[in-house]
């Protein structure tokens, strides 16, 4: 069976499959790479781990694999924007957000190059992610 190619935002995944973002460490650096490797977009779930630890398992990741990464953070999270800003620090490919809902994330990720993926729980709130720029949105 042939799949088509999953594209958003400068993000091209040869199968079309987001790995989901397991949070409390279940979607780690060897998931995600394995399913990078496979085609399609491996997610390290953020939420939960200190920033420290995070940008580990993106450099870990990114050892395991050429493919793409991203990450699926929580947006009322403590520190989440300096969660994100370590993600693009490190490279990460797509920024997935759920739990809340972040105007101001758009323009980071505008600025960083980086899709932004919000995860949206109504039709309201995914018009509104495609006006401030969203790359493509998680119902």
């Amino acid at each position: 069976m042939e799949l088509p190619q999953l594209k958003f935002g400068n993000i091209v995944a040869k199968i079309p499959i987001i790995q989901g973002g397991m949070a409390v460490r279940v979607s780690t650096a060897p998931l995600a790479a394995a399913v990078a490797n496979e085609g399609g977009i491996g997610v390290i779930a953020v939420s939960g781990m200190p920033i420290d630890e995070i940008r580990e398992q993106i450099r870990v990741a990114k050892t395991l694999t050429k493919g793409i990464l991203g990450i699926n953070a929580m947006v009322d999270l403590r520190e989440f924007f300096e969660t994100i800003k370590a993600t693009i620090e490190e490279g990460i490919d797509v920024i997935f957000a759920g739990a809340g809902f972040s105007r101001d994330l758009f323009a980071i990720g505008k600025e960083a190059g980086i899709p932004v993926v919000p995860i949206v729980s109504s039709a309201r709130l995914a018009k509104i992610a495609e006006r401030l720029g969203a790359a493509a949105v998680v119902v």
